[in-house]
């Protein structure tokens, strides 16, 4: 089953134009202001050479006709460059934002609320899919400083329901809005002109076909299921080999009933929406099983008593399989102290090579308490002892996938302090591996030459005889030099492992990208993508269940991820659908909670230790991970 889908796109109704620019060959390092660097053909078109560029008529250069297709960036900006000059035109300069971007998007202000305004965003792109110039259109919700993340935010961002409940009608929501002002506000704006030139684009999304994946498919110690909890439940941890677990729970003696009830919760005696961490997941949970670290408060001094007690405690059960759980935080609590009593917490864990799992006072006090978040965070303690609760089933056999992101550190300048990577491995069915360190360090060029090497040491020491492919995935963030790392370390390893295809692919979960359905919901099925380019894809993670056409009671509903081949030996198509396959059912391996965000794990992953280096150097502690915690997901 395969649907059409309506891209998020104003296509230009004549891409095949051209246009007068000014230039002139490059005679310095230095671009003039009001001037760009692109590389044209030269006058007689027998050859290509690097201009600065003017799109106004300049005395140094020479008017040159340039095809749309001669530089596709290049014909992007000039027609931003028409699309600003008739918005001025027509909007008063409180009606819009400029972006900053080298090619920016025009923000259109539609609504305005005390916690933000509401925009549409028009953007120039050009879709190669259908050698097409336009514009990218999408509605976003822009908050005001102190609104962030606030309920009106999530209402007007599209996430909430007025009532506060989940947005079912997110898609039909957005189209409306977007399709309001195509009516409305884009007869203002277009047609453009330039030159006697005139620029119209249709008035309607643009239509292209798409493609269907299949279902991700659980496997579980004594069957598979397509469903997480249910399957579990059901068949039983892929893996239980915990033996004699050890629950240290740590809180201050004032939230020792909030202690008590999320040791009943766990228990199963609770709550009817979880059975227990025994019945559930095999593992024993009885008062055997169970320590305490009670402490008057979080003050500093208490927290240096913790340690003591901790590592007290460790070396008495040397035996057992240990897991923390940090009981009773304020979530907010470290914004308002220079030190942090989770991450200072977090780090005596660490050195000893445990994890250790936080359950804030919000988490409990809230309606309901654990009733809805007790299954997974008893899920995430299971991991962090070490279980394994499923699998999921891969499209490609005897495959290593690695997952690489790095942090750039700030100082209070604005200055990059300290730089970070790290790569985990995975095999093809999101079993994790394990974590290694490729750079860290306060000095630019030594972080870059770490990364040269760690890279390919990293890639080198997992290969086995049986590998044939190596795919890398990676986060939109990472920089050009580290990009270039990442080129130069493949090409290395290709020349070593011939019989190994290497494949490097950008993941970006937060993109300018979005598309409906022809269903009601406008909601796409799970599983569906749809072609961008020879080598960029935009896939729904989540949507409507393929058995259905009608939005699930717990329906997950998000936007879609745009995936970009980046290089690599040559893929088929049947190649590229499998490594894509691969991706969506990684989103499936995510051990965060039953109903987790669906992101590949191999961008996930990467980007929570991350950002665990970037709190842990905010205050001042370091990340020292002790040798049993480096094939654990302590991160998650």
């Amino acid at each position: 089953m395969s649907d059409t889908i309506l891209f998020s796109f104003l296509e230009l109704d004549n891409s095949q134009f051209s246009y007068p620019v000014f230039r002139k060959k490059i005679d310095s390092a230095a671009k003039q202001e009001g001037m760009y660097r692109y590389k044209l053909p030269i006058a007689s078109r027998d050859g290509w050479d690097k201009y600065d560029v003017s799109f106004s008529d300049n005395p140094e250069c020479l008017r040159f006709q340039a095809k749309s297709t001669d530089s596709i960036g290049m014909t992007k900006k000039w027609l931003m460059e028409l699309l600003l000059t008739k918005v001025k035109q027509v909007y008063e300069e409180s009606e819009y934002y400029i972006g900053r971007h080298f090619i920016p998007n025009i923000s259109f202000v539609i609504s305005t609320y005390k916690e933000g305004q509401g925009v549409i965003q028009l953007e120039p792109y050009y879709l190669e899919e259908r050698e097409s110039f336009g514009f990218i259109i999408d509605y976003r919700f822009k908050p005001f400083p102190g609104f962030e993340k606030s309920r009106g935010e999530k209402i007007y961002s599209l996430s909430l329901s007025p009532d506060g409940s989940k947005n079912k009608n997110y898609y039909v929501d957005k189209l409306k809005i977007i399709t309001d002002f195509l009516k409305n506000q884009i007869p203002k704006i277009f047609p453009l002109q330039n030159d006697g030139m005139i620029f119209d684009v249709a008035r309607e999304l643009t239509k292209l076909p798409s493609c269907l994946l299949n279902e991700k498919t659980f496997i579980f110690k004594n069957g598979e299921s397509k469903v997480q909890f249910q399957g579990l439940k059901t068949n039983k941890p892929l893996i239980n080999n915990i033996t004699s677990p050890l629950y240290i729970f740590i809180f201050e003696k004032s939230k020792i009933n909030i202690a008590r009830q999320l040791v009943l919760a766990l228990r199963g005696k609770l709550y009817t929406t979880f059975s227990g961490m025994e019945a559930m997941f095999g593992v024993p949970f009885s008062n055997d099983n169970i320590a305490s670290i009670i402490v008057e408060d979080y003050s500093q001094p208490s927290l240096a008593s913790i340690k003591t007690q901790l590592e007290v405690l460790v070396d008495s059960h040397r035996d057992s399989s240990i897991v923390g759980i940090f009981a009773g935080i304020e979530k907010n609590f470290d914004d308002d102290n220079f030190y942090s009593p989770y991450y200072t917490i977090k780090s005596y864990f660490l050195k000893l090579g445990l994890a250790v799992q936080a359950i804030t006072v919000e988490q409990a006090l809230k309606k309901d308490g654990f009733k809805w978040s007790i299954s997974s965070i008893a899920l995430q303690l299971f991991v962090k002892l070490g279980g394994i609760p499923w699998k999921v089933k891969p499209q490609n056999d005897n495959c290593l996938i690695f997952g690489i992101s790095s942090a750039h550190i700030m100082d209070q300048n604005k200055n990059i302090s300290k730089y970070f990577a790290y790569s985990l491995c995975f095999d093809s069915s999101g079993l994790y591996k394990r974590l290694h360190i490729l750079g860290r360090s306060s000095d630019k060029r030594t972080y870059i030459d770490q990364l040269s090497s760690e890279i390919r040491n990293h890639i080198a020491g997992d290969i086995t005889d049986r590998i044939e492919k190596c795919i890398i995935h990676v986060p939109f963030k990472l920089k050009r030099e580290e990009m270039q790392c990442l080129r130069d370390s493949i090409r290395q390893l290709k020349n070593e492992n011939q019989n190994i295809s290497f494949t490097v692919i950008k993941i970006n979960v937060n993109n300018r990208f979005f598309g409906y359905s022809s269903y009601n919901s406008r909601i796409p099925l799970a599983g569906t993508y749809i072609r961008l380019s020879r080598d960029e894809y935009l896939i729904w993670f989540e949507g409507l269940q393929q058995r259905k056409t009608q939005v699930a009671s717990a329906q997950n509903i998000s936007n879609p991820v745009h995936v970009q081949f980046l290089f690599g030996d040559e893929l088929t198509e049947a190649m590229i659908q499998s490594y894509l396959q691969d991706i969506v059912n990684l989103s499936g391996a995510n051990w965060r909670g039953f109903n987790a965000k669906h992101e590949p794990v191999t961008t996930l992953y990467p980007e929570l230790i991350a950002k665990f280096a970037g709190k842990f150097d905010q205050y001042g502690l370091d990340l020292q991970i002790g040798d049993s915690a480096i094939n654990k997901v302590w991160f998650i």
